[in-house]
């Protein structure tokens, strides 16, 4: 059978367009570096409060959330047992700290980030020299930096060792102890140039408020098979705090203490990013546990939903390539062809094309993601270059290319794309009597 290249070009089109917004997705929600915990990861940026009852009019104020300070970290989140890791950084935008260059001179703002030791723990940077700064350090308020290997070839030289070099930010002398490998934009809890602990001297200069007064994000990695007993703490937590909360508690305008609601406060990574599609998300992950967190549960519906429209069109394809070979098939069934055979015939045939042109697609796919990353990162997710101010990296690797899930997917698209385009119209095709099909005229 001559291969039909218009039924070839439209599935490679088709599996290439599905595949570039399921890598897009994926690379948000995957575990991949530097952000290896994605599918263990919870995230509080805020603690919901239960409603209050101001003391002077008796007006119940609404239900509402309060930032995450530095004393509920201290206070509630450092009695967690079950997380394997937990972290905080300060909740500040894409500020900015003033560093001087080699020359001297000029400075340069770098995008900071204000954390402890254990985020290197749940953020899996590759080291390029040095390593993260400790405990030790954080608690002996010492000026200690990780940098990204980009901000020390700015800064300190191209290609010149930058682990133990002193720089000049804000004014004060900061030892850089590591250096990373730059993150991509893409990794938005890592997309900064340096990383600083929140307890360093002379960090009040860059970020004009105290530790103590600082909103935070806490991040903490719970193994789904520690979930049931996480849960189990929080609650408890919960109740020991609202429990010891008195009349002389947080005065504030005559307000009664606040009860805190703590598991509504905690948001899975995958709830964050389909936020955008609707909170429920939130509430599936949380309530109906592990199986609503897999990047599957929703691949697969917004693949195939994807995949409906250029499955009619090819369908239709199919449809007309019938009408043609009616003359033919009724010639073979008259001299005994079964109809199943000409069936399995006609699926082989379109399978074999559908699979040449589902390889085209994901070779397309692939060159289309790495060529123009930065128009398409931006399209699907938003103005990376904008809120990033144009730092850090697009680079994709290897295993945001070649993750075998969304490979299996995608060829499974194939399959059914091959199914529903190929089945209806060929069935109605050898249902027509033989005569009929004979006088045809094409």
């Amino acid at each position: 059978m001559k291969p039909n290249y218009l039924y070839i070009l439209g599935t490679a089109l088709a599996i290439a367009f599905t595949m570039v917004i399921a890598e897009v997705y994926y690379v948000q929600v995957a575990d991949v570096a530097p952000e290896v915990n994605r599918s263990t990861t919870l995230y509080c940026d805020a603690i919901w409060r239960m409603p209050i009852e101001n003391e002077r009019d008796g007006v119940v104020q609404e239900r509402t959330t309060i930032p995450v300070f530095y004393c509920d970290i201290t206070d509630i989140f450092s009695q967690l047992k079950s997380p394997e890791c937990i972290t905080a950084y300060m909740n500040i935008s894409f500020c900015q700290m003033n560093i001087r260059m080699a020359d001297g001179v000029h400075d340069y703002s770098a995008q900071y980030l204000c954390t402890d030791p254990d985020y290197f723990k749940l953020y899996r940077f590759r080291f390029l020299e040095g390593r993260p700064f400790n405990k030790t350090e954080m608690d002996g308020h010492e000026r200690v930096a990780v940098i990204t290997r980009d901000l020390a070839d700015r800064i300190i030289g191209k290609d010149q060792p930058a682990a133990g070099h002193i720089v000049s930010i804000n004014n004060y002398d900061w030892r850089v102890v590591g250096v990373v490998e730059t993150p991509p934009i893409i990794a938005t809890h890592c997309s900064r140039e340096l990383f600083v602990p929140y307890m360093a001297e002379g960090l009040l200069t860059a970020t004009h408020m105290e530790v103590t007064d600082a909103a935070f994000m806490v991040c903490l990695s719970v193994p789904h098979d520690r979930r049931d007993d996480f849960w189990r703490e929080v609650a408890e937590i919960e109740a020991r705090y609202n429990m010891s909360l008195s009349s002389h508690d947080f005065p504030v305008y005559g307000l009664k203490p606040t009860p805190i609601d703590l598991r509504p406060s905690f948001v899975s990574h995958y709830g964050r990013t389909w936020n955008d599609v609707g909170n429920m998300f939130d509430e599936i992950i949380i309530d109906e546990g592990d199986a609503a967190g897999s990047i599957l549960y929703y691949a697969i519906p917004a693949i195939l939903l994807l995949m409906l429209v250029p499955a009619l069109n090819l369908s239709g394809m199919v449809a007309s390539r019938m009408q043609r070979r009616l003359a033919e098939l009724a010639v073979r069934r008259a001299f005994g062809a079964r109809k199943v055979r000409l069936l399995w015939e006609v699926l082989s045939e379109n399978m074999m094309q559908t699979l040449i042109g589902g390889a085209i697609g994901l070779v397309v796919a692939w060159i289309a993601l790495y060529m123009c990353r930065a128009w398409i990162f931006t399209l699907f997710i938003g103005d990376l270059a904008s809120v990033a101010n144009m730092r850090g990296s697009y680079a994709v690797t290897s295993e945001m290319f070649f993750a075998p899930s969304i490979f299996i997917i995608t060829f499974i698209t194939c399959f059914i794309l091959n199914v529903l385009a190929t089945t209806l119209p060929a069935v109605m095709a050898l249902r027509r009597p033989i005569v009929e099909s004979l006088n045809q005229k094409q």
